[in-house]
């Protein structure tokens, strides 16, 4: 019995390298390099349990779908994870605003 069977890699980092090339290897690095500054910045700033579990979660599912190719599910709650957290970023650490020289005219 010959089954249908497509090589995988077992790795995330793997698998985009080999689809999108060391272009879309770079932009997963960059995409991942971001994540890790952001949630640096919310347990420096926001000391709050949730937050810190919501972190621990969404790594943990990226470190299971690095892994694991057949958890396509668990990248999906990776990103879900990160929305949330970039959704609470934003709440907690308001965009900078560019202050002129004349304190009284704000950009």
């Amino acid at each position: 019995i010959i089954m249908d069977y497509i090589p995988d890699t077992h790795n995330l980092l793997l698998e985009f390298a080999t689809e999108s090339g060391l272009i879309g290897l770079i932009i997963l690095l960059i995409v991942i390099v971001m994540f890790i500054r952001q949630d640096l910045r919310l347990i420096r700033l926001y000391h709050h349990p949730e937050i810190n579990l919501l972190i621990i979660a969404s790594w943990l599912f990226i470190i299971g779908a690095m892994f694991n190719s057949y958890s396509k599910a668990a990248l999906y709650t990776f990103f879900i994870l990160r929305g949330l957290l970039q959704s609470i970023d934003r709440q907690i650490v308001p965009p900078r605003r560019k202050v002129s020289r004349n304190e009284n005219e704000v950009k």
